[in-house]
């Protein structure tokens, strides 16, 4: 719910990207981590900061009532990807790529930034 307490509102709204991590190491395949991702085709600084309101509130409920993820204790991660939008500042809830940066015939890059962030970025 957003909104206030006198008027609330249902939140409908659901990320570009979700990703379920699964552990098929034993026969029941158990969710680990879910990635959320949302992609916005622009350079703009409110774009930017747009995507960033809409991951922040896809995080906040994230775990409600399995909106995005019945198990609160599955890990989240999310990131935003912009088409041309370049940061400096970082944070652990958020990764932020530019579009360009994921132009790439080698798909080990790919494979490494995915990696990275399920292991050193997910958060609860």
């Amino acid at each position: 719910m957003t909104g206030t307490d006198k008027a609330p509102v249902l939140y409908r709204g659901r990320p570009d990207i979700v990703i379920e991590i699964y552990d098929t190491s034993t026969s029941d395949a158990e969710l680990v981590s879910v990635l959320i991702g949302e992609v916005k085709y622009s350079s703009s600084a409110q774009t930017f900061r747009q995507g960033l309101e809409e991951l922040a509130t896809y995080r906040r409920f994230a775990h409600h009532d399995g909106y995005i993820v019945d198990d609160p204790t599955v890990s989240l991660s999310s990131f935003l990807v912009t088409n041309g939008y370049s940061t400096t500042g970082t944070a652990d809830e958020l990764t932020h790529l530019n579009g360009s940066e994921l132009l790439t015939d080698d798909v080990e890059v790919l494979r490494s930034f995915a990696t990275d962030l399920l292991v050193t970025r997910p958060t609860k």
